[in-house]
């Protein structure tokens, strides 16, 4: 497991993020500890955080406490983090979220009520074919962090998703295309995506 990071103050003694930029994003379902030095910078002893008192996003690095941590206190976070790179060749993508909205209507309504059931998010993403890594991918069973940048370069949407299905091919008077489509899945928080 790597060391603590250290991490910055994004709203006071409530929501810290890790402030290296590149270990933002934690493995989706390694173990992960948050520690707390109540003396603040290494002054004092750093206790490990009671995991029912914060909320963790692994997708953003960010740690979210119930209640106020005290004043100066210093947050670290551990755990195993994922490095990114961009995916050659990509020309276009699609990312959808939606509900399973179930029909809840009862005797005498006017209309249709409806009650949110499961959520789900999946994405196509077509590219240039340039090699066999994202089938390798594929039959590994591997989960994959997702960004895509809708508006953008500092706030992407984020997910964690599996392929689905990879489709390589050509005309006979084209470039060899790739189309993925990739279906969202749980961390072990049961998040599937985020902003950035």
């Amino acid at each position: 497991m790597a060391v603590p990071e250290p991490t910055t103050e994004l709203q006071e003694g409530i929501k810290y993020q890790i402030t290296d930029p590149t270990k933002r994003i934690l493995a989706p379902n390694a173990p992960v500890t948050v520690y707390v030095d109540a003396d603040g910078a290494g002054a004092g002893t750093p206790t490990v955080a009671d995991p029912s008192t914060y909320t963790l996003n692994r997708l953003t690095g960010t740690v979210t406490f119930d209640s106020a941590q005290p004043l100066d206190a210093a947050i670290t976070i551990q755990g195993d983090y994922l490095t990114t790179a961009t995916a050659a060749e990509s020309y276009e993508y699609t990312w959808t979220i939606e509900a399973d909205n179930q029909d809840a209507t009862r005797f005498q309504d006017s209309f249709v009520r409806r009650e949110q059931g499961l959520l789900d998010v999946t994405a196509e993403l077509s590219k240039w074919y340039v090699d066999s890594s994202l089938y390798d991918l594929l039959d590994q069973d591997k989960i994959l962090v997702v960004e895509f940048y809708s508006d953008s370069a500092s706030n992407p949407l984020r997910a964690w998703m599996k392929i689905g299905s990879d489709e390589i091919g050509s005309a006979v008077d084209g470039l060899v295309e790739e189309a993925l489509e990739l279906e969202g899945t749980p961390d072990a928080d049961r998040r599937v995506v985020s902003r950035g």
